[in-house]
């Protein structure tokens, strides 16, 4: 992922959101992409300790 989002900035082109499908759920993706601060649409299910922790609060996720 780092290397097509590296690619899209290379090329000037800005990222309003990316919507991805579930064969793209991931922790270490969701973080990377908060990281970076680039807003994601991904559908899944609200299963297991790390993702539930990770969607909660009040944050847009």
């Amino acid at each position: 992922m780092k290397t097509c989002v590296q690619t899209i900035h290379d090329l000037g082109i800005g990222i309003t959101v990316l919507c991805l499908n579930r064969r793209f759920c991931s922790i270490a993706l969701f973080s990377y992409l908060q990281q970076e601060e680039i807003p994601y649409i991904v559908p899944i299910k609200k299963q297991g300790k790390d993702l539930k922790m990770l969607l909660h609060g009040r944050k847009y996720r």
